[in-house]
């Protein structure tokens, strides 16, 4: 049997065998399967190690994208504050602090939290043949951005543009007697009309 190259990020350790375009689909909507289950199971059980911390941790961190500050603020930020509330001594270290919880600890529990962990944020170095310059692209396995669309609980069926709710397939209403948006207007009725 052929071995190739392990899916990046999804079960690393395993290899897929070459398989018929139909069986490859089926095996990769299995993995996606697989990868969901596991994230509802621990989704379910998600809880931080201590609740307020986190919290406040990831309070700060909306509060510094809100402001377009630097993550590098974070940590100065929250040794002012433990340090003013008497949570941490002048000349102690924050990261020895049993109150203190670092954006790197906060941004990993979340991706876990958000089934983030694999598939996402790939990193590929780049070099431009022009200028030699190097550049760093960030990317995302495509079947992992389908899996998260799928079962978003914030997609909700209200912002699909589908005319009929038992067939996403079928055509505009003949009679449409108002022109709301891009699903009504002459360009997608004419487009329908050419398909």
């Amino acid at each position: 049997m052929i071995q190739i190259q392990t899916l990046p990020g999804v079960h690393e350790g395993e290899n897929d065998v070459i398989l018929p375009p139909a069986e490859e689909s089926s095996a990769r909507q299995n993995i996606m399967l697989d990868n969901f289950k596991g994230y509802a199971k621990r989704a379910n059980n998600f809880i931080p190690l201590d609740t307020n911390k986190f919290v406040t941790a990831i309070t700060l961190l909306q509060t510094l994208r809100r402001t377009k500050a630097s993550l590098d603020a974070c940590e100065a930020i929250m040794h002012w504050k433990l340090e003013s509330q008497g949570l941490l001594h002048p000349g102690e270290s924050l990261v020895k602090s049993p109150h203190y919880i670092s954006h790197e600890q906060v941004c990993s529990k979340l991706k876990e939290r958000y089934n983030r962990q694999h598939g996402f944020g790939i990193k590929t170095e780049i070099v431009l043949p022009g200028s030699k310059s190097r550049a760093m692209l960030i990317t995302s396995e495509l079947y992992m951005v389908m899996q998260q669309l799928l079962t978003d609980p914030r997609v909700l069926p209200q912002g699909y543009l589908f005319n009929n709710k038992n067939d996403p397939f079928a055509t505009p209403l003949a009679d449409l007697d108002y022109i709301v948006d891009l699903n009504t207007g002459p360009s997608y009725l004419e487009t329908w009309k050419n398909n």
